[in-house]
């Protein structure tokens, strides 16, 4: 797939105000004795008229002009739309007017082109707008013939993302988000335009859908269900922009769009199997891939929404810069100036990104809702203000509350959307049924307290900037014991091996039965209305008649199992009084299992074989290694500063959003 080219069109490469979907064939040369090559353009309502300077841009209805106002002489862009299409035979009055009534909604963001005027003289409509010189960030690729480095896309990305959550606030979908739609002002700030695609999301007919934005930007639900189908499903115009967005984060870097072919249909069927890859031997860092990745998503509610994406470590975890020039392209000075970056301060990155967040018309985001705990607050505040030697000054004290604040509003926004997810991305497939109100209770417990260090520990890591300790020093951690096996029964009865080699089954009832192999012995394990559960402890030598039977199975079950191999290790019991564990409830998600056990909770993922615990009241987590087939074992704090978090932080993500529901959810 090519890189971003500039078709071979006549086009003046000064400032200019550039509209999209340029034309296939080449452009018509305007004779300067055509009657509106040098034109003055009279409105009755001004004191004189304005003059029309040169053309600077076409798009497929319209062309736009460079003009100086009647009054001021300041320059601006005059856009004409024609109201009658020739071409095709058609009246275009309704299409312009939607298009000025949306422009009108959409004015007063710092990130939006602003319109200043429209009227209409001789079946003509004219837009009048503010001028952007430096032309769209697609002409700026291609003249600089590169991308952009990663910390001038990030500064684009949070001005973009500050448009399109105006616009979505507004409930107005722009529909035909693109580089070219993109414009950038003098000051080297983004400026959103073109809305003639865009529509009020409240008012949308999917059966009259018939007019789309550029086939490269296009998302998956659209194609689908307009394009390459007549279906007309439930379509997501919101989260459509979304998609656009990681396009253009995609084009920004990678100077080319992700799923261009050959052909209009191969480029389709590209965007609708979400079929595309990374340019090789281009340094890129992994943490633009996987934000790329978390928004080119094929089901549109699995989609990061505007605040996750503007909350993602890409943006404030390495440099970001207080200003872009997107106009020099002087390559051993970037050169030289990139080798710097290592050395810029933490804070003031954050400070430049918090600052570019509040310009972009997001500092609602970075405000904690409702009404604040006033002691909490006090405390936080002299926590973040050096009291534990966090940080130097009040003022970036108050940068990480604001980050903090953007964090946890990103977190609940996550939950949010794969709350409404829930029917499908955490369907549950299979569970073991519990139908005492106390045991459930002790369950949603251990899920709460359990997800509240996971937050707790990813907030305190981003302020110490904690790192990752050495082997050495958690050497002497134990992993906890875990499932290594899992089968369920025609009958619906739940069997199990833990890895210290027990083995235990969960009956339709609720009620359990634990082999403990050491012993030779075994528990029967019941709910119970008081205390959640109680056990009784039987020797195998004298094993009651009714638990014959029963516990015959399990030893079946038992040499079944003897020579199927697990992920996990044999891991045995420290002492003979530590407590013996067993399988409280059994989960069966789409993607995932969950086993909650009397001692943790565990995560197996299917598709990775990655398998999670944390245990300890939440303290601890351990999770396997692919490589060597071992557990490690840490505090939470000291993995959200490892390696391996940047490995799992997509199954962190998983695991927290289930907790989450575990935690609202009653027996299901």
């Amino acid at each position: 797939m090519p890189p971003l080219k500039r078709k071979s069109v006549e086009f003046d490469l000064g400032d200019k105000y550039n509209e999209p979907d340029i034309p296939d064939t080449p452009r018509l040369t305007i004779s300067r004795k055509r009657k509106d090559s040098h034109t003055t353009i009279h409105v009755p309502y001004l004191a004189g008229p304005y003059k029309q300077l040169n053309k600077i841009g076409k798009g497929s209805h319209s062309i736009v002009y460079k003009v100086t106002h009647p009054t001021s002489d300041a320059t601006l862009a005059l856009k004409k739309l024609p109201i009658n299409d020739y071409k095709l035979k058609t009246n275009r009055r309704s299409t312009i007017l939607k298009e000025i009534e949306i422009h009108k909604l959409v004015n007063g963001h710092k990130n939006i082109i602003s319109m200043i005027d429209h009227f209409e003289i001789d079946a003509t409509m004219y837009m009048v707008l503010e001028l952007c010189g430096a032309g769209s960030l697609y002409d700026i690729i291609c003249r600089s013939k590169r991308s952009l480095r990663e910390w001038e896309a990030k500064r684009l990305m949070i001005q973009l993302c500050g448009a399109v959550d105006w616009i979505h606030e507004k409930n107005i979908v722009h529909a035909d988000l693109k580089l070219s739609n993109i414009l950038i002002d003098s000051s080297n700030n983004l400026q959103l335009c073109d809305f003639g695609h865009s529509f009020v999301s409240t008012d949308i007919d999917n059966n009259s859908i018939n007019k789309f934005g550029t086939p490269n930007y296009l998302s998956p639900e659209i194609i689908s269900n307009f394009i390459l189908s007549d279906k007309k499903d439930l379509y997501f115009p919101k989260e459509s922009d979304i998609w656009s967005i990681g396009i253009v984060l995609y084009a920004m870097i990678f100077d080319k769009t992700p799923f261009e072919a050959t052909t209009l249909r191969s480029t389709y069927e590209n965007i609708v199997e979400c079929k595309y890859g990374f340019v090789e031997n281009k340094r890129v860092s992994n943490k633009v891939k996987k934000l790329i990745q978390n928004i080119l998503k094929i089901q549109p509610l699995e989609r990061k929404t505007i605040v996750e994406i503007v909350s993602d470590d890409w943006f404030h975890t390495s440099y970001f810069p207080d200003e872009i020039n997107l106009r020099e392209n002087n390559s051993d000075l970037n050169s030289m100036f990139e080798n710097e970056l290592s050395t810029v301060s933490r804070y003031y990155s954050l400070t430049n990104y918090i600052n570019c967040l509040i310009d972009a018309g997001l500092k609602k985001y970075l405000i904690t809702p409702g009404n604040h705990n006033k002691n909490l607050q006090k405390k936080e505040r002299r926590f973040m203000e050096g009291t534990h030697g966090v940080t130097k000054s009040k003022k970036y004290g108050k940068f990480d509350r604001q980050l903090k604040c953007l964090q946890d509003l990103s977190a609940l926004k996550q939950l949010e959307r794969l709350g409404k997810l829930s029917s499908n991305y955490f369907k549950i497939l299979n569970s073991t049924s519990l139908n005492v109100e106390k045991a459930n209770e002790i369950l949603r417990d251990q899920c709460y307290f359990s997800l509240l260090s996971l937050n707790e520990a990813a907030y305190i890591t981003e302020l110490t900037q904690q790192r990752m300790p050495s082997r050495d020093s958690i050497s002497t951690l134990k992993a906890p014991i875990m499932v290594s096996t899992i089968h369920q029964e025609e009958n619906g009865v739940i069997r199990y091996q833990l890895s210290n080699q027990d083995i235990g089954s969960i009956y339709p009832n609720s009620h359990s039965l634990l082999r403990v192999k050491e012993e030779d012995a075994f528990w029967y394990i019941c709910p119970d209305n008081e205390k959640g559960w109680i056990s009784k402890y039987f020797d195998k030598a004298k094993i009651p008649k009714e638990f014959i039977e029963l516990l015959t199975e399990v030893e079946q079950f038992g040499s079944k199992i003897s020579n199927v191999s697990s992920n996990l290790p044999f891991i045995t019991k420290s002492s003979t009084t530590e407590a013996d564990i067993f399988l409280r409830k059994y989960t069966k998600f789409e993607n995932f299992e969950l086993f909650e056990l009397s001692n943790a909770l565990q995560f197996n993922f299917e598709d990775s074989g990655s398998i999670i615990s944390i245990h300890e009241n939440g303290q601890l987590i351990s999770f396997n290694t692919m490589s060597n087939n071992e557990v490690l074992t840490m505090p939470l704090s000291a993995f959200y500063g490892s390696s391996e978090y940047n490995i799992l932080a997509d199954k962190i993500n998983i695991i927290k959003c289930c907790l989450q529901i575990r935690t609202t959810m009653s027996e299901s």
